[in-house]
């Protein structure tokens, strides 16, 4: 797995304003595994009007461009916001079917992404879950990667 500053830069900036987030996908399963390859990190944040406002925050600082976004668009259920291409794409996700946030976020595991010490990723058995719903080729992929790798704790 590469180290990508902007990742790193926005994952400091969520933690510096509060964001409830998990870190899910790709780099959740490489959390919980061993690196794997994947084209984007994509981070899940509690989507309560209280939370958007840190994370609108948050995101602004980061720089987001010339996308517009209102911060109320952040408490949508479903609103999926890519910045930047493949291979650093970063994607902002308000929402993962079947789980509920506020569940995921108690389960939550906590660690290193590179330089940033606490950063949130959804745990285990949640990224199981939604590997499995899923069902898409690559989540396939990450699922028997995931199992087959799994880190001792």
């Amino acid at each position: 797995m590469e180290e990508y500053p902007d990742y790193e830069e926005l994952l400091k900036l969520l933690n510096k304003h509060k964001v409830e987030y998990l870190v899910i996908g790709g780099y959740a399963v490489s959390f919980h595994s061993s690196p794997l390859f994947t084209e984007d990190i994509d981070i899940w944040i509690n989507n309560t009007n209280r939370n958007a406002g840190k994370a609108f925050k948050a995101l602004n600082e980061f720089g987001i461009g010339n996308i517009p976004l209102e911060e109320n668009e952040l408490t949508n259920n479903d609103l999926v916001l890519q910045l930047g291409y493949r291979p650093v794409r970063i994607d902002i996700l308000t929402g993962v079917g079947g789980l509920k946030f506020t569940d995921a976020y108690k389960r939550r595991d906590v660690g290193k992404f590179f330089n940033v010490n606490e950063v949130n990723y959804l745990s285990y058995e949640d990224l199981i879950f939604t590997k499995t719903k899923a069902g898409r080729e690559k989540d396939v992929i990450g699922l028997s990667w995931l199992k087959k790798h799994r880190k001792k704790k």
